[in-house]
């Protein structure tokens, strides 16, 4: 009886895998990576639309923010290794 619980725990492991630490740690980093994309692709698009002159400047900082945690998201990352068809760099 109990070499069958063993097998089908063994079998159950192979099936439903739980993702390693690393694993999650990665797919945590390209998260936060594309979540910081998506917020710069949006003060870019605020940027464009902005008229009044006190917000463009808010506008400005904000996006000078954000490109400079981009900058390090991927720094860190590529340090990591890890890899990811979002990235791409902001001029």
């Amino acid at each position: 009886m109990k070499n069958i619980l063993e097998k089908t725990k063994e079998i159950y492991r192979k099936k439903v895998r739980m993702p390693t630490k690393e694993e999650l740690k990665e797919a945590q980093m390209v998260e936060e990576i594309r979540k910081t994309r998506l917020e710069l692709e949006s003060a870019y698009n605020r940027f464009e639309n902005e008229s009044n002159e006190v917000m463009l400047d808010s506008v400005i900082y904000e996006i000078q923010s954000l490109r400079a945690r981009y900058r390090f998201l991927l720094q860190i990352a590529r340090e990591q290794g890890i890899e990811c068809d979002i990235i791409s760099v902001f001029n």
